[in-house]
């Protein structure tokens, strides 16, 4: 929860960056950051619902196997 907290707050830093005056390029890199974090968030929930899904798959190989 502390992690998705933190990711959720990476807007706002850029936000009240840009209020001060950062330059632009430190907002960008808060901005790129935040959406590359993105991305791997993303990827790690998709790769654990291939393993559920393989895991799935193989269980009922298994099954359909000791049926025969």
């Amino acid at each position: 929860m502390k992690r998705f907290t933190v990711w959720a707050l990476i807007p706002i830093a850029a936000a009240a960056a840009s209020d001060s005056g950062a330059p632009i390029e430190i907002i960008g890199l808060i901005g790129l950051a935040w959406a590359v974090s993105a991305v791997c968030v993303l990827e790690y929930f998709h790769r654990k619902e291939l393993t559920r899904a393989q895991h799935e798959l193989n269980r009922r190989i298994r099954e359909r196997r000791k049926a025969q």
